[in-house]
């Protein structure tokens, strides 16, 4: 299901690619002309960086499911806490390098820059924690009452 998930992920930002390539092609409705400048500064570099984060997305989350998986071998069911935490920020240094690598190298210093967005994605991972045990109960006993 993880592995699903992980492609469906991808066939959404593939989707949204094309619609905005196709979208930079045409020519602005006469009311947008103020406005279709700036649309194609943002979404001209889509392609670029989707492709870079297409890429970062695909590698670091089956990382993450291949990690975490291997982690509950370990656990069995305990110590959720660990497996999401050392899963999620490993996978997310390994998104962080490839994504900044390939969309700044030669542009911006790139190792501050992966520093900081990982601490960042870092300090979200841990701070979701009670989320997920939120969420882990809150399926347990919908689950017990759909039995």
């Amino acid at each position: 299901m993880a592995h699903k998930a992980i492609w469906s992920g991808f066939y959404g930002v593939v989707i949204l690619v094309v619609v905005s390539q196709v979208a930079l092609h045409w020519a602005p409705a006469e009311f947008a002309l103020k406005t279709s400048e700036s649309f194609n500064d943002i979404f001209g570099t889509t392609l670029r960086v989707a492709i870079d984060s297409m890429l970062a997305y695909l590698v670091s989350q089956h990382y993450d499911v291949f990690v975490y998986i291997r982690l509950k071998k370990l656990t069995g069911d305990k110590f959720l806490w660990i497996r999401n935490n050392l899963s999620t920020v490993s996978s997310q240094f390994i998104s962080t390098i490839i994504f900044i690598t390939i969309a700044f190298y030669g542009i911006l210093p790139i190792i501050p820059l992966i520093i900081g967005q990982w601490l960042v994605k870092s300090a979200i991972a841990v701070l979701d924690t009670p989320f997920l045990y939120l969420m882990k109960y809150i399926v347990k006993n919908t689950q017990t009452k759909i039995d």
